[in-house]
Protein backbone atom coordinates (compact mmCIF):
# COMPACT_ATOMS: atom_id res chain seq x y z
CA UNK A 1 0.00 0.00 0.00
CA UNK A 2 2.86 2.62 -1.36
CA UNK A 3 1.63 5.72 -1.86
CA UNK A 4 -1.13 5.63 -0.16
CA UNK A 5 -3.35 8.16 -0.18
CA UNK A 6 -6.03 8.28 3.36
CA UNK A 7 -8.70 10.09 3.66
CA UNK A 8 -10.92 11.29 7.07
CA UNK A 9 -14.39 12.86 6.08
CA UNK A 10 -16.16 14.41 9.15
CA UNK A 11 -16.50 17.99 10.25
CA UNK A 12 -14.93 20.30 12.93
CA UNK A 13 -12.63 17.45 14.09
CA UNK A 14 -10.26 17.84 11.11
CA UNK A 15 -9.79 21.53 11.89
CA UNK A 16 -10.55 21.91 15.60
CA UNK A 17 -9.94 25.16 17.04
CA UNK A 18 -8.36 25.31 20.22
CA UNK A 19 -5.39 22.54 19.21
CA UNK A 20 -2.75 22.52 17.23
CA UNK A 21 -2.66 21.26 13.48
CA UNK A 22 0.06 18.48 14.71
CA UNK A 23 -2.25 17.67 17.60
CA UNK A 24 -5.19 16.54 15.66
CA UNK A 25 -5.36 13.08 14.92
CA UNK A 26 -4.67 12.69 11.32
CA UNK A 27 -1.44 14.24 11.87
CA UNK A 28 -0.72 12.20 14.69
CA UNK A 29 -1.94 8.99 12.31
CA UNK A 30 0.76 10.34 9.76
CA UNK A 31 3.56 10.62 12.37
CA UNK A 32 3.13 7.44 12.71
CA UNK A 33 3.17 6.40 9.23
CA UNK A 34 5.94 8.47 8.34
CA UNK A 35 8.33 6.69 11.53
CA UNK A 36 7.54 2.92 9.80
CA UNK A 37 8.31 5.04 6.62
CA UNK A 38 5.29 4.62 4.50
CA UNK A 39 4.80 6.43 1.90
CA UNK A 40 0.97 8.28 2.42
CA UNK A 41 -0.60 11.55 2.23
CA UNK A 42 -3.66 12.57 3.98
CA UNK A 43 -6.51 14.27 2.65
CA UNK A 44 -9.96 15.43 3.87
CA UNK A 45 -13.31 15.93 3.84
CA UNK A 46 -16.49 16.85 5.48
CA UNK A 47 -20.39 16.87 5.02
CA UNK A 48 -23.20 18.61 6.49
CA UNK A 49 -26.04 16.10 6.28
CA UNK A 50 -26.58 12.75 5.83
CA UNK A 51 -29.03 13.38 2.52
CA UNK A 52 -25.96 15.15 1.24
CA UNK A 53 -23.30 12.47 2.15
CA UNK A 54 -23.51 10.42 -1.35
CA UNK A 55 -23.04 13.24 -3.20
CA UNK A 56 -20.12 14.58 -0.90
CA UNK A 57 -18.53 11.43 -1.11
CA UNK A 58 -18.57 10.61 -4.66
CA UNK A 59 -17.17 14.21 -5.02
CA UNK A 60 -14.41 13.54 -2.09
CA UNK A 61 -13.82 10.36 -4.29
CA UNK A 62 -13.06 12.68 -7.90
CA UNK A 63 -11.00 15.19 -6.57
CA UNK A 64 -9.15 13.58 -3.54
CA UNK A 65 -8.56 10.04 -5.10
CA UNK A 66 -8.12 8.15 -2.13
CA UNK A 67 -7.22 4.56 -1.56
CA UNK A 68 -9.23 4.09 1.76
CA UNK A 69 -10.97 6.54 3.45
CA UNK A 70 -12.45 7.47 7.39
CA UNK A 71 -16.28 8.20 7.71
CA UNK A 72 -17.48 9.61 10.79
CA UNK A 73 -20.75 9.45 11.64
CA UNK A 74 -21.13 13.05 12.49
CA UNK A 75 -23.40 13.19 16.20
CA UNK A 76 -24.38 17.10 14.74
CA UNK A 77 -26.16 15.80 11.88
CA UNK A 78 -27.81 12.58 13.20
CA UNK A 79 -29.43 14.49 15.66
CA UNK A 80 -31.74 16.36 14.00
CA UNK A 81 -33.16 12.64 12.26
CA UNK A 82 -34.47 11.85 15.17
CA UNK A 83 -36.83 15.32 16.40
CA UNK A 84 -39.99 15.73 15.04
CA UNK A 85 -39.72 19.26 15.03
CA UNK A 86 -36.67 20.31 13.03
CA UNK A 87 -34.70 23.87 13.80
CA UNK A 88 -33.05 25.28 10.97
CA UNK A 89 -31.55 27.59 9.52
CA UNK A 90 -33.16 29.84 6.96
CA UNK A 91 -30.30 32.16 6.23
CA UNK A 92 -27.43 33.54 8.10
CA UNK A 93 -30.01 35.91 10.67
CA UNK A 94 -32.70 33.88 10.30
CA UNK A 95 -34.19 30.00 12.19
CA UNK A 96 -37.22 28.00 11.35
CA UNK A 97 -39.13 25.19 12.49
CA UNK A 98 -40.78 22.84 10.71
CA UNK A 99 -42.19 18.96 11.39
CA UNK A 100 -39.93 16.01 10.54
CA UNK A 101 -40.16 14.94 6.73
CA UNK A 102 -41.12 11.40 7.57
CA UNK A 103 -42.90 12.24 10.97
CA UNK A 104 -45.90 10.33 8.87
CA UNK A 105 -44.90 9.15 5.31
CA UNK A 106 -41.61 7.27 6.72
CA UNK A 107 -40.42 7.66 3.76
CA UNK A 108 -36.28 7.35 3.86
CA UNK A 109 -36.16 10.86 2.40
CA UNK A 110 -34.89 14.14 3.83
CA UNK A 111 -35.81 17.77 3.23
CA UNK A 112 -32.69 19.62 1.27
CA UNK A 113 -33.87 23.35 3.16
CA UNK A 114 -32.72 21.72 7.03
CA UNK A 115 -29.08 22.12 5.31
CA UNK A 116 -28.80 24.58 2.97
CA UNK A 117 -27.69 27.21 5.70
CA UNK A 118 -25.53 24.91 7.49
CA UNK A 119 -22.61 26.37 9.05
CA UNK A 120 -19.56 24.12 9.53
CA UNK A 121 -15.54 25.10 9.96
CA UNK A 122 -14.66 25.69 14.01
CA UNK A 123 -18.31 25.67 15.22
CA UNK A 124 -17.74 25.57 19.02
CA UNK A 125 -21.16 24.67 21.26
CA UNK A 126 -21.77 26.90 23.67
CA UNK A 127 -22.71 25.16 27.09
CA UNK A 128 -26.16 23.70 28.03
CA UNK A 129 -28.02 21.86 30.83
CA UNK A 130 -27.92 17.99 30.13
CA UNK A 131 -30.97 17.86 29.64
CA UNK A 132 -33.46 20.69 28.17
CA UNK A 133 -35.78 21.17 25.71
CA UNK A 134 -34.08 19.44 23.07
CA UNK A 135 -34.06 16.29 24.83
CA UNK A 136 -37.58 16.88 24.92
CA UNK A 137 -38.03 16.88 21.19
CA UNK A 138 -35.61 13.85 20.90
CA UNK A 139 -37.78 11.86 23.62
CA UNK A 140 -41.31 12.81 21.74
CA UNK A 141 -38.80 11.56 18.49
CA UNK A 142 -38.46 7.93 20.18
CA UNK A 143 -41.88 7.79 20.96
CA UNK A 144 -43.08 8.43 17.36
CA UNK A 145 -40.47 5.93 16.30
CA UNK A 146 -37.77 8.37 14.62
CA UNK A 147 -35.08 6.74 15.94
CA UNK A 148 -36.26 3.76 14.05
CA UNK A 149 -36.43 5.48 11.09
CA UNK A 150 -33.01 7.49 11.61
CA UNK A 151 -31.33 4.47 11.63
CA UNK A 152 -32.74 3.15 8.29
CA UNK A 153 -32.24 6.47 6.75
CA UNK A 154 -28.27 6.72 7.75
CA UNK A 155 -27.28 3.10 6.74
CA UNK A 156 -29.36 3.59 3.44
CA UNK A 157 -27.56 6.28 2.42
CA UNK A 158 -24.16 4.44 4.11
CA UNK A 159 -25.28 1.31 1.16
CA UNK A 160 -24.75 3.94 -1.32
CA UNK A 161 -21.72 4.88 -0.32
CA UNK A 162 -19.93 1.24 0.05
CA UNK A 163 -21.09 1.24 -3.59
CA UNK A 164 -19.42 4.26 -4.51
CA UNK A 165 -16.06 2.72 -2.59
CA UNK A 166 -16.72 -1.05 -4.57
CA UNK A 167 -16.84 0.54 -7.51
CA UNK A 168 -14.00 2.76 -7.47
CA UNK A 169 -11.44 0.01 -5.40
CA UNK A 170 -11.48 1.81 -2.38
CA UNK A 171 -11.67 0.55 1.86
CA UNK A 172 -13.89 1.85 3.50
CA UNK A 173 -13.98 2.18 7.21
CA UNK A 174 -16.64 3.68 9.41
CA UNK A 175 -16.16 5.39 12.68
CA UNK A 176 -18.91 5.00 15.00
CA UNK A 177 -20.03 8.71 16.92
CA UNK A 178 -18.61 9.43 19.78
CA UNK A 179 -20.52 9.70 23.29
CA UNK A 180 -22.48 13.12 23.77
CA UNK A 181 -22.45 14.00 27.34
CA UNK A 182 -23.96 17.24 27.25
CA UNK A 183 -27.21 15.85 26.45
CA UNK A 184 -28.42 13.08 28.48
CA UNK A 185 -30.82 11.81 25.32
CA UNK A 186 -28.48 12.58 23.15
CA UNK A 187 -25.85 10.59 24.44
CA UNK A 188 -28.52 7.52 24.71
CA UNK A 189 -28.60 7.93 20.55
CA UNK A 190 -25.16 8.16 20.10
CA UNK A 191 -24.77 4.86 21.98
CA UNK A 192 -27.66 3.19 20.39
CA UNK A 193 -26.45 4.48 17.10
CA UNK A 194 -22.72 3.11 17.58
CA UNK A 195 -23.98 -0.70 18.03
CA UNK A 196 -26.47 -0.85 15.45
CA UNK A 197 -23.72 0.37 12.99
CA UNK A 198 -21.45 -2.41 14.62
CA UNK A 199 -23.95 -5.18 13.47
CA UNK A 200 -25.08 -3.04 10.22
CA UNK A 201 -21.21 -3.05 8.81
CA UNK A 202 -20.25 -6.44 10.58
CA UNK A 203 -22.97 -7.92 8.17
CA UNK A 204 -22.36 -5.53 5.14
CA UNK A 205 -18.93 -6.40 5.12
CA UNK A 206 -17.65 -2.61 6.14
CA UNK A 207 -14.77 -2.18 8.49
CA UNK A 208 -15.84 -0.27 11.78
CA UNK A 209 -14.51 1.27 14.63
CA UNK A 210 -16.41 2.10 17.45
CA UNK A 211 -15.20 5.28 19.89
CA UNK A 212 -18.28 5.46 21.68
CA UNK A 213 -16.70 3.57 24.75
CA UNK A 214 -14.25 6.45 24.97
CA UNK A 215 -14.65 7.88 28.37
CA UNK A 216 -15.09 11.37 29.70
CA UNK A 217 -11.54 12.53 30.08
CA UNK A 218 -10.96 12.19 26.48
CA UNK A 219 -14.00 15.34 26.10
CA UNK A 220 -13.64 19.16 26.15
CA UNK A 221 -15.45 20.54 28.79
CA UNK A 222 -18.38 21.21 26.40
CA UNK A 223 -19.03 17.67 26.35
CA UNK A 224 -18.62 17.50 22.34
CA UNK A 225 -14.80 17.66 21.23
CA UNK A 226 -12.50 16.02 21.92
CA UNK A 227 -9.49 17.13 23.49
CA UNK A 228 -5.71 16.03 23.26
CA UNK A 229 -6.09 12.56 24.97
CA UNK A 230 -9.37 12.14 23.01
CA UNK A 231 -7.32 13.00 19.46
CA UNK A 232 -4.68 10.53 20.69
CA UNK A 233 -6.74 7.49 21.48
CA UNK A 234 -8.32 8.22 18.23
CA UNK A 235 -5.28 8.57 16.39
CA UNK A 236 -4.20 5.19 17.77
CA UNK A 237 -7.22 3.26 17.11
CA UNK A 238 -7.20 4.29 13.21
CA UNK A 239 -3.03 3.54 13.09
CA UNK A 240 -3.94 -0.23 14.42
CA UNK A 241 -6.37 -0.32 11.87
CA UNK A 242 -4.25 0.93 8.74
CA UNK A 243 -1.73 -1.29 10.06
CA UNK A 244 -3.71 -4.68 10.16
CA UNK A 245 -5.18 -3.84 6.79
CA UNK A 246 -1.52 -3.68 5.75
CA UNK A 247 -0.42 -7.15 7.06
CA UNK A 248 -4.11 -9.04 5.65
Amino acid sequence: MDNTAIGFIGGCINNQRGINRDDLYFSQVSNELKATGKKHQIVLGSYLSFNQLPEQIALFIEKKQPTEFYLFIRPFPLMPLHKPIVKYDKSEQSIGYALHPALFSRKLKWDNKFSNFLASGNFQASTKPAFGLRDLNLIVGIAFGLHIWALKYVTNNLQIVKQLCNDNNIRLVIISPPQNPESFVANFICKKTARYLQIYCKLSNINYININSFALDAFETDGIHFNLYGHHQLAKLIYDDIKAASNS
